[in-house]
């Protein structure tokens, strides 16, 4: 069977490793010039329920990259500057009807449906909770998903978010030493040694599904090109799959601005989140003595000086894709799309890189079936 994988990301990687180990052929196409896709060499946080992102990291033997996430390598920023998690004591950080409603935040986490969550927003879910623990808990948690407006927020992507967190801090969990792109380090020289094709600068235009097979339409260097396939996967953001299908799934992606920083933080943590809204901090992942800042706002300044006790700006970037957006009620796309045509990538269910590794590796399984 002769497969096209379009996208060399974690997804669309994945896919082509699970069938290049069955012996499969496959010819990944990549529109930039460079392969990774939206994964930055950033630290990566993995909870120990991320089954198949450890399972690909067991098997490519790159356990060594995986760091304890004890508790005191997370951390949270505020006006004084980073608290690590191990030394806040929720006990005295929120009041009694608060403790109370994170009791309650437990509970429903793991008894509510996912369903059922998918029916209202993130805004609407918070509403049951004592107003305190939203704010000092549940938003700064939720910075991780770049979203600013929790009302266009499925529940059930929030939940997933808080379970992770809560999760990590109860059974501790992974940090990626060097992201996502240490994965697709790995994977590459593999499909390379089975003779599977990885073509960059070419870009996908239209694919045309006949009786027999799949045309696929690409640019490369200046040049149209066509080849024929009989089944092709598309692991790509889905706002550039509607262009190739020429099909609406209203599924919006949230852009981000990202901040590379080198400099020494005041605290060691590998991951801290933006608790004080003035200092305007989402995200921060430390990898290596550099960092990746995530503002909240792009136009407004960062407050380093909570932060560092010296550093410099490396350069910035704007991420158009940075998190699929999903909304409330949303109808999500199958991964199987056609007879001859699937979807992957990290929009289904959770927006995170657990999601694309297991849609990846799924959509193979799926083909190994046929």
């Amino acid at each position: 069977m002769k497969i096209c994988v379009v996208g060399a990301g974690l997804a669309g990687l994945t896919c082509s490793y699970h069938l290049a180990k069955k012996g499969k052929k496959v010819t990944i196409l990549e529109k930039q010039f460079t392969i990774g896709g939206r994964a930055p060499k950033a630290v990566r946080v993995i909870s120990k329920s991320n089954l198949v992102l450890l399972e690909l990291i067991k098997d490519l033997e790159i356990e060594k990259e995986l760091e304890e996430a004890s508790l005191d390598k997370f951390g949270v920023l505020v006006k004084e500057g980073i608290v690590p998690m191990s030394k806040i004591d929720l006990s005295a950080l929120l009041s009694p009807q608060e403790l109370e409603g994170l009791k309650k935040l437990q509970k429903d986490l793991f008894s509510l449906t996912r369903e059922k969550l998918h029916e209202i927003s993130m805004t609407e879910f918070m509403q049951d909770y004592p107003e305190g623990l939203v704010n000092k808990l549940l938003l700064p948690m939720l910075q991780v998903s770049f979203e600013k407006e929790f009302e266009k927020m499925s529940a059930m992507v929030g939940v997933h978010l808080l379970k992770k967190f809560f999760g990590l801090m109860q059974e501790g969990g992974y940090i990626l030493k060097g992201g996502p792109f240490t994965v697709v380090k790995s994977v590459v020289p593999f499909l390379e040694e089975k003779n599977c094709e990885i073509k960059t600068g070419c870009e996908v235009k239209s694919v045309e599904e006949s009786e027999n097979y799949v045309d696929v339409v690409y640019m490369e260097e200046g040049e149209e090109k066509s080849e024929k396939f009989e089944k092709v996967v598309l692991a790509i953001p889905l706002v550039c799959t509607e262009k190739i299908l020429k099909e609406k799934f209203g599924i919006e992606y949230i852009q981000a601005k990202l901040l590379y920083v080198k400099g020494e933080m005041k605290e060691k943590c590998k991951v801290v989140l933006g608790a004080d809204p003035n200092l305007n901090v989402r995200v921060i992942f430390s990898l290596n003595g550099e960092q990746y800042i995530y503002p909240v706002e792009e136009n407004e300044n960062i407050g380093f000086e909570s932060i560092y006790s010296d550093f410099s700006l490396l350069g910035e970037e704007i991420l158009d894709q940075a998190m699929p957006r999903i909304k409330p009620n949303s109808k999500i796309p199958e991964l199987k799309h056609s007879e001859k045509i699937y979807l992957a990538g990290d929009f289904y269910y959770f927006p995170e890189f657990e999601t694309a590794a297991m849609t990846g590796k799924k959509v193979a399984e799926m083909l190994l079936e046929c």
